[in-house]
């Protein structure tokens, strides 16, 4: 009976899996191999045909090797949300494919344990073991010298990420992210020509030194060869036009287009801007809930410019039950940008925060102003309730971070603070009523009788909120 090719690439795959789990340092060669037969056959055959052909090459390269001792205990990362704990893995488990793949090289074992890829960018789950690097001290490793490859084209892109110590593991769990793709953020090879990533591909990882915070680096070769798809998440990718022309905040800045995906939310625009003052963008949903800020990046198209005259943003996804969204633009401020970044970088300075202590009405308003007496919010209401305080803050160009503590006068040890700034919930306890412009901020003690001042940071020439520029889009 005939097999469709999809039906062959999955029983391979799980052969595969069934077999072995550790892929010795000569495996690369018949990937090689592999991909000789994909650049021969690509005009003839769908990615996924090539997909089908790689996995043969890829079973006659393992099936016959044993697993050595080191790689038996291979660790796995089972649930990716529950590892890092962060909002913004909420939906990877969903969509993740499971790699496993381990490569030893000087008593260091690096394993691919799952790949995400949804067309904008691509995420890479991976756990290293070894006892040159089991020191719990450690919160950070890099990989450096890394070559990165879409079916053996070589592209100029980097990482970034996080690694953290696994206890119960006895290794380091941590995760890589690159921006692959979309629309016109298009990663370059070393020549400088735009490489259009296809939906599914082979991805080469060469890595040739591990970086380790407090003890140095180690190098080795530790080479992947990874089937990436995003197969699984295409379905639900949309992008919305919205051409927000925001020009009176920075010259020739527009928003064009608002991408969603199962795992992320992306702004796409451009400007002319030339200067040294960084633009970021907080992103609220109608309930009130803010999407974590996640990763830039930048693309010159016809000038020189310090970020890039194309760019995006990206942002954790929407929820479920989200119906839009409200894009607020804000400034980071360069106190003294040198004459010549290039020459003096470490030349630019912020103007330190000043931290500023209030009466706080509990009947009324308090005005929130900056050191030099303009204004910077204002707290409209504080509610008590049983065991909390709730302050609605309506800000003109501050932001709730700015809000410290409550302090009642004649007792300073009895102190109230932001839920999220000291507490870190999984769930952010702060909300944003966008019709009156409020942000509702949950303090975790409850206020009795007595007189209470409220510190908070006076950030005012640093950062700058944009309220009335905010940008409403709907997404459903």
């Amino acid at each position: 009976m005939d097999r469709n090719d999809n039906e062959f690439d999955k029983e391979v795959k799980e052969r595969l899996k069934e077999e072995v789990n550790f892929v010795p340092d000569n495996i690369n060669k018949a990937f090689d191999e592999a991909l000789l037969k994909v650049q021969a056959t690509k005009k003839k055959r769908n990615y996924k045909k090539i997909a089908g052909i790689v996995s043969i090459f890829l079973s006659a390269g393992l099936f016959g090797f044993s697993v050595t001792p080191y790689a038996k205990n291979i660790p796995v990362l089972r649930n990716i949300y529950e590892t890092f704990n962060r909002k913004t893995y909420e939906n990877y488990d969903k969509y993740a494919s499971d790699i496993n793949i381990t490569k030893e090289s000087n008593g260091i074992g690096i394993t691919i344990n799952k790949v995400i890829y949804d067309g904008i960018d691509l995420e890479i789950f991976y756990t290293v073991e070894g006892d040159k690097i089991i020191n719990k001290k450690l919160n950070s490793i890099y990989f450096h010298n890394e070559s990165f490859k879409v079916n053996g084209e070589e592209l100029f892109i980097g990482g970034i990420g996080s690694a953290k110590y696994d206890e119960e593991g006895k290794v380091y769990v941590g995760s890589s992210n690159y921006l692959i793709n979309s629309g016109n953020m298009l990663p370059t090879n070393y020549k400088g020509d735009i490489i259009e990533v296809p939906d599914e591909f082979i991805l080469t990882l060469e890595i040739n030194e591990i970086s380790l915070v407090e003890n140095g680096s180690i190098k080795g070769d530790w080479n992947f060869d990874i089937p990436v798809s995003n197969e699984k998440l295409k379905n639900g990718v949309s992008e919305i036009e919205i051409n927000a022309d925001l020009s009176s905040i920075q010259e020739g800045l527009i928003l064009e287009d608002v991408i969603l995906t199962p795992i992320n939310t992306a702004i796409l625009g451009r400007t002319d801007y030339d200067g040294y003052n960084f633009l970021d963008y907080l992103i609220i949903d109608d309930k009130g809930r803010t999407l974590e800020n996640k990763a830039s990046a930048y693309r010159n198209e016809n000038t020189e410019s310090r970020y890039g005259n194309i760019f995006m943003r990206r942002y954790k996804e929407i929820y479920e039950d989200t119906e839009s969204i409200t894009i607020i633009p804000n400034i980071h401020v360069i106190s003294n940008p040198p004459s010549d970044y290039e020459e003096s970088p470490n030349d630019i300075k912020w103007e330190a925060p000043q931290e500023i202590k209030v009466p706080l009405n509990l009947d009324g308003e308090t005005i929130i102003k900056t050191k030099y007496g303009e204004e910077y919010g204002t707290i409209t209401k504080v509610e008590v309730k049983e065991d909390k305080t709730l302050v609605y803050y309506k800000p003109t160009i501050g932001i709730y971070r700015d809000l410290k503590m409550i302090v009642e006068d004649e007792n300073e040890l009895n102190i109230s603070y932001p839920v999220d700034d000291y507490y870190r919930n999984e769930e952010s306890t702060t909300k944003y009523n966008a019709e009156t412009g409020e942000f509702v901020i949950e303090f975790h003690k409850a206020l009795v009788e007595g007189k209470y001042s409220i510190t908070y940071l006076d950030n005012s020439r640093n950062d700058i909120y944009l309220f009335d520029k905010a940008i409403k889009v709907d997404v459903k």
